[in-house]
């Protein structure tokens, strides 16, 4: 019998695949500060999941709420070492409320993503 690999091994990949992109992102953010970067907070939070189901198909949703807050978490603070950076300083789509909320407002999508996905893929096993 092979042993299980522990739930912080698992998690692993997707982290240093999220850690990656927001290095990009920070990178891009820095040397462009007046340019936003929209859809990389989005990225950053579903890295993890995204790698955990190419792994591991059949997580469970321990497994899934896991890697998702370690994407939230890496979004989060990657947002926030970028306005300390003064790296967001571009333009919103949504012009009211400025670079910083509407980052943290496109991890929610992420979040909803991952939920709906791994919603969606455990109904269609069980429908088989």
């Amino acid at each position: 019998m092979t042993p299980t690999r522990s739930i912080a091994a698992q998690l692993w990949p997707g982290t240093v695949v999220a850690l990656a992109v927001a290095a990009g992102w920070f990178l891009l953010a820095v040397a462009h500060p007046t340019t936003t970067y929209h859809f990389d907070p989005f990225l950053v939070a579903i890295a993890p999941f995204v790698i955990l189901r190419l792994r591991r198909p059949a997580s469970s949703w321990r497994m899934v709420l896991a890697s998702t807050g370690i994407g939230a978490g890496l979004a989060l603070a990657a947002t926030l070492l970028l306005d300390n950076a003064g790296a967001l300083r571009g333009p919103a789509v949504l012009g009211i409320i400025g670079p910083i909320p509407e980052s943290l407002i496109s991890i929610l999508p992420g979040i909803l993503a991952v939920v709906v996905v791994h919603t969606l893929i455990r109904q269609a096993r069980s429908a088989h």
